[in-house]
């Protein structure tokens, strides 16, 4: 996940969902993503979903993200991209 450097807690910030291409790490998506984090004021999410082998999982993964995101992030809700 990443933070804008000037994270402020009083405002909020949209979220951009990256998910890797098949056999890439997820970390390997967010050092691409973090090459845009100067002109993107934004909360980056990058699940590493390379162990992933059900819908189930997936569901959780996602889940999970998004949890986390929203619990330590205030997020703009009504602006949320996925790639």
């Amino acid at each position: 996940m990443y933070v804008p450097e000037d994270y402020d807690a009083t405002k909020t910030y949209p979220l951009l969902w990256a998910w890797h291409g098949a056999g890439m790490p997820g970390e390997d998506m967010l050092d691409l993503m973090g090459q845009l984090r100067f002109k993107l004021k934004c909360i980056i999410v990058c699940p590493d979903a390379n162990n992933v082998q059900t819908n189930e999982q997936m569901g959780n993964l996602v889940n999970t993200s998004y949890s986390n995101a929203r619990r330590n992030y205030k997020l703009d809700t009504t602006k949320m991209i996925i790639t």
